[in-house]
């Protein structure tokens, strides 16, 4: 050990030498590094992100997407309709709850300056399936489907309202028409995505509502407590399958359950693997000036402690959660 120590002093001492006396080879070397360091940090940083870092939603893991499959048209993810999700909430008796959403435009005419903002028209379970923790007051209640409510992101609450504490129980007008603020969520929940700047009841029209071919609604699904995906997919085939013998617009269709986190990461995950393996390449190349430059125990154990750590964090995030 006490050897061991000696030679490590003495490269360190040899490291510093050849530094001073190759002083731009060695800023190029340590910049070289530091390169190949920023780089695998950001990377990292996005694809633990979206790949391991809990969703901030409660019991995230049962809640799924709920998508309608088509392949006769080509389609494996498609909308539903609104008689349709109603046949899915009565018959399905491992799903504890279904919910419905779209995405609109609409125009907030309070608080200065007219503002576009994109809302989402939602029913009042999609709060029972993603259940986020709450800024301020409430999330809409079942009665309230056909209700002018409004709950607002926590953006556009700091930006047009100023983060006033009192803003629960206020009226504002959206499109001309007057909502009650019933709630603030907080910076972490952006689903259906990160644009949306606040949430309303969905008051589906009369075509809305009856007419089964009206493919226009997507669906989300909390499952219930012990409930596997596939459990959930077999029983949710059968139900299709019976509504496809039944109704015409049913017919060639089946059904795909897909979950929360797949579904918001599945597009990036490969992509992100490849550049997280691409930035471990980097990081290893960029180690090669250093070890030319000081020649040393120290360069050599540096970037493989390095290494180590990165590979560590690339094979975690090849893993489906």
């Amino acid at each position: 050990m006490k050897q061991q120590l000696l030679t490590l002093w003495q490269d360190v001492r040899l490291a510093s030498r050849v530094a001073r006396r190759e002083t731009w080879f060695a800023g190029i070397a340590i910049g070289t590094v530091s390169i190949g360091i920023g780089l695998t940090t950001a990377v990292f940083s996005v694809a633990k992100t979206l790949l391991v870092d809990p969703l901030p939603y409660t019991e995230a893991d049962r809640a799924v997407m709920v998508w309608v499959t088509n392949p006769r048209q080509g389609y494996d993810r498609d909308i539903t309709s609104y008689p349709r999700l109603l046949d899915w909430r009565q018959q399905s008796r491992l799903i504890e709850s279904f919910a419905g959403f779209t995405i609109r435009r609409g125009v907030l005419t309070e608080a200065g300056d007219a503002e576009q903002l994109r809302l989402a028209r939602v029913t009042p379970e999609f709060f029972d399936v993603v259940r986020p923790a709450m800024v301020a007051g409430r999330v809409f209640a079942a009665t309230e489907e056909s209700a002018d409510l409004v709950v607002l992101g926590s953006g556009l609450w700091r930006r047009k309202f100023g983060s006033d504490p009192s803003i629960v129980g206020r009226v504002v007008r959206l499109d001309t028409t007057p909502y009650t603020v019933v709630g603030v969520l907080p910076d972490t929940f952006r689903f259906p995505d990160r644009e949306v700047d606040a949430w309303v009841p969905l008051q589906p029209g009369p075509n809305e509502r009856s007419i089964r071919g009206n493919f226009w609604l997507r669906s989300i699904a909390r499952l219930k407590p012990g409930v596997s995906i596939e459990q959930a997919q077999e029983e949710m085939s059968a139900i299709q399958a019976r509504l496809a013998a039944k109704e015409i617009n049913d017919r060639d269709l089946g059904i795909a359950l897909v979950g929360l986190r797949e579904e918001l990461s599945g597009p990036f995950r490969s992509g992100l693997v490849m550049l997280s393996a691409a930035s471990f390449g980097v990081l290893a190349l960029s180690g090669i000036p250093v070890v030319r430059a000081l020649g040393s125990t120290v360069a050599l154990m540096v970037i493989a402690a390095l290494l180590v750590i990165e590979f560590e964090h690339l094979a975690g995030l090849g893993k489906k959660p």
